[in-house]
């Protein structure tokens, strides 16, 4: 009985030792998934050279770290537009971007690689709703044929006079619908860069009205308008600035 015992207690040990010389088994290999390795933008030269730029931002792709910028002109680098701009400033920064918010930043221009750096946002643009504010679409909402006499208006100038469409009739009258706030340099800028070359050809000249209707008239009052008319220069006697009750 003692003999089997032990025949039995060698058997169990040779099984353990062999075992622990074998060590432990091995478990299926797993592929260890690796992420592509982030590419780091090249360093900027000592020749490159750093702008203010100064917009508000229209759309932001956080994927390709890059913004839009409807932005002023850049003197000796490039005119007012909107324009697409990588961004190379702390990635954080991009991630809280949105469409409306102004910003100033750093346009670095190195050879032919340009991008934004030290972003600082400076407030916010919002966009009203449709149906929003005073804003009114008048019923029924028809376009004017060509030939047809387009309806007269009461609205108030820049001077806080009372301008009817009718008191030009038989003169030359270009009208063009702004507010001071637009912030999309290719369009209220543009008009009214159009608007002032006109205003000056026809300087000395008694013949032909510019008028420009606001879109915003619960922001541009008569007294902004004003302001806004002074600053770019415009004749009040033929460039006037429209403003008025939303309905009218």
């Amino acid at each position: 009985m003692n003999r089997i015992v032990g025949i039995g207690f060698l058997c169990a040990l040779s099984l353990t030792a062999h075992a622990a010389c074998r060590g432990p088994e091995k478990s299926a290999s797993r592929p260890v998934p690796t992420r592509p390795p982030v590419p780091r933008p090249a360093p900027v030269s000592a020749n490159a050279k750093r702008y203010p730029l100064r917009g508000v931002v229209t759309a932001v792709d956080t994927g390709k770290s890059e913004i839009t910028v409807a932005h002023e002109g850049v003197p000796e680098t490039m005119p007012a537009s909107t324009t697409a701009f990588t961004v190379r400033d702390d990635p954080r920064v991009v991630a809280i971007l949105r469409p409306g918010d102004r910003i100033e930043a750093e346009l670095v221009v190195d050879g032919d690689v340009r991008f934004l750096d030290q972003i600082l946002t400076k407030g916010f643009v919002p966009s009203p709703p449709p149906g929003a504010g005073g804003s009114v679409r008048p019923e029924p909402n028809k376009g004017v044929a060509v030939g047809d006499p387009v309806p007269d208006f009461a609205l108030i100038d820049q001077t806080g006079k009372t301008v009817r469409l009718s008191q030009f009739r038989g003169e030359p009258v270009a009208v063009t619908f702004v507010y001071t706030r637009c912030p999309v340099a290719t369009a209220c800028p543009m008009t009214m860069t159009k608007f002032a070359k006109l205003n000056a050809a026809l300087s000395g000249k008694k013949l032909g009205t510019l008028l420009s209707v606001t879109v915003d008239p619960e922001n541009d009052t008569v007294l902004v308008l004003r302001d806004f008319a002074s600053k770019i220069g415009a004749d009040p006697a033929r460039w006037k600035f429209l403003t008025g009750d939303p309905r009218a």
